[in-house]
């Protein structure tokens, strides 16, 4: 078996493929195309409109569920997944509207970004599990920060985002109207939630001595780790179905 270490763009995984190494270690598909997208595709630019209104703090119940319905392929994601095992829930969702009374305002928002941004194209399905894995992780991690696990979730999420767009993360961070919590944690890992992410970042790249640093002990982020690793590729096995 053969290994290549420390692929940390396009070029090198496109030069390993082509060498057909086994196995692949490194950040390339984690980070933006060096090769920054000249214009936004279209698909994309709906896909950030579709994200500034899922995230406006002052969207009510019945706009979210408008929103949501508007997009049917979204609409119909998100009541599977809900209505999957997934879920486990006692009795079966019928709608965007019932799925928000039962399931609540935020968590529905989060779940809906999530479907939203695993549906972008031409990026690899690890980058969707990076995305999954992080998420869960930092809301694992939110007990320990004592922090709003739903914000600490959509942390990890987030995070992702100029690697899915090929896009800057600050640029597109500054385009939606996220919590100012949440900006600082995405831009410049501070507060909890950004402490968090660093933790996700540093467990992620085998960063020990960062990870010895922090104040969350290793044998937590090890079983965070594992939980959410899990978590990301059974909801993506679902998700695939």
């Amino acid at each position: 078996i053969l290994c290549a270490t420390n692929v940390n763009d396009l070029g090198g995984y496109t030069l390993c493929k082509d060498n057909t190494l086994d196995l692949l270690q490194g950040q390339f598909y984690t980070l933006p195309s060096a090769k920054e997208r000249l214009a936004i595709p279209p698909s994309i630019q709906i896909l950030m409109e579709l994200l500034v209104k899922l995230q406006d703090p002052e969207i009510e119940p019945e706009d979210l569920a408008n929103t949501i319905n508007q997009d049917v392929s979204l609409s119909y994601k998100l009541l599977r997944l809900i209505n999957s095992a997934f879920f486990g829930l006692p009795r079966e969702v019928n709608s965007t509207k019932q799925a928000i009374v039962m399931l609540g305002h935020n968590k529905i928002k989060t779940w809906a970004s999530l479907l939203s941004l695993s549906g972008v194209d031409d990026k690899p399905v690890e980058l969707r599990i990076v995305a999954m894995t992080r998420a869960r992780m930092c809301e694992l991690l939110a007990k320990y920060y004592k922090g709003q696990a739903e914000m600490f979730f959509a942390t990890g999420l987030f995070s992702t985002l100029d690697a899915l767009m090929d896009r800057p993360l600050d640029n597109l961070v500054e385009k939606l109207p996220l919590s100012p919590e949440l900006k600082q944690a995405l831009l410049d890992k501070s507060g909890a939630a950004g402490h968090a992410l660093q933790d996700v970042l540093n467990y992620e790249k085998g960063d020990w001595i960062a990870i010895d640093a922090s104040p969350i002990p290793s044998e937590v982020l090890s079983r965070v780790y594992l939980d959410a690793i899990h978590w990301a590729k059974e909801l993506n096995t679902q998700l695939q179905d």
